[in-house]
């Protein structure tokens, strides 16, 4: 049997189990949506280091092909 739990209409309690339910579906969503949002940062932060990374291999092969030609 389910019961609400008196002062948060958020919880009910099974009788049955005695487990604490949590029914509040908007702050499920909101959590669920915070964390694909942090994914997205996650993934895209990884994306930014990894063209850093590339930029400065560019830069360095640039640098080394500036140099071989001025040696000419």
């Amino acid at each position: 049997m389910i019961i609400k739990i008196e002062g948060d209409d958020r919880f009910v309690k099974n009788t049955k189990n005695q487990s604490l339910i949590n029914t509040d579906l908007a702050g499920l969503k909101d959590y669920k949506n915070k964390k694909e949002m942090a994914s997205k940062v996650n993934a895209l932060s990884g994306e930014i280091n990894t063209m850093k990374t590339e930029m400065s291999e560019i830069k360095s092969l640039l640098q080394q092909l500036v140099k071989q030609t001025s040696e000419k």
